[in-house]
This record gives C-alpha cells, sequence and structure tokens, in this order.
C-alpha cells in the first residue's frame, strides 16, 4: 500500500496541518519555518500540538519515500535516509531545541526517478 496524505494525523481534518505539509516545507517557504516555530511553542496552540503529532508519526513510520515526499511537497530528496534525517532537523527545530531550520536539498536537483513522477 502506498503512502497517502491523509494518512498523517491531522492532514485530512486540519488545514493548516494539509498547508504546513504542502506549502512551508516547499522550497519557497522553507525559510519561513522559524515563524511557524513560534506558532508550535504557542501555550496550547492545538496546531502545534497537531503538527507535532503529524511528525511524530512521520518519524515513528517512515510511510513515505522520496517520491511520496516529492509529490506532497514539490522537494526532492536523493534518498530516504536524507529525508528523514532532514524532517528530524525541522522537529527538532520546531519543537526541541535546535535554533535554525535545517538546509533543504537543492531546489535545482531532478526529483528520484522523475520520469516516474511524469507518468503518476
Amino acid at each position: 500500500m502506498s503512502f497517502r496524505p491523509s494518512d498523517l494525523p491531522h492532514h485530512a481534518t486540519d488545514p493548516r496541518v494539509e498547508a504546513f505539509f504542502r506549502y512551508a516545507l516547499s522550497h519557497e517557504f522553507v525559510r519561513d519555518l522559524p515563524g511557524y516555530r513560534a506558532d508550535t511553542r504557542r501555550a496550547g496552540s492545538v496546531f502545534g500540538q497537531h503538527l507535532r503529532e503529524a511528525f511524530e508519526y512521520l518519524l515513528r513510520e517512515r510511510p513515505c519515500d522520496v517520491i511520496d515526499w516529492s509529490r506532497l511537497t514539490g522537494v526532492a530528496f536523493t534518498d530516504e535516509a536524507r529525508l528523514y534525517g532532514y524532517l528530524r532537523g525541522v522537529f527538532d527545530h520546531l519543537f526541541g531545541d535546535r535554533p535554525e531550520p535545517p538546509v533543504p536539498p537543492d531546489p535545482e536537483a531532478p526529483p528520484p526517478d522523475w520520469v516516474d513522477l511524469l507518468w503518476s
């Protein structure tokens, strides 16, 4: 069975979580992650709790591969180790003590198996 974005906790029920994964991690908006950090740390933030649960699921289950991630965000990783290392860095920035977000992959790099993406 293939990964579906709706598999992420709160993706289908909280439009802010859906928007975060669709837009905030794209090359155009990843520089805005420090602003999200403030939102996720605000006491009583439902969005912060939902986003944390979605990230915890991603990091625990590792449900998507690099092609799934490229379809979801438009960001291409060369392998799953780099993808999940990046996601761990984003999680640690948003919810932990990492002061800066990780550097995303080169936006000019072709997505993995890009021919498959053209036909899906």
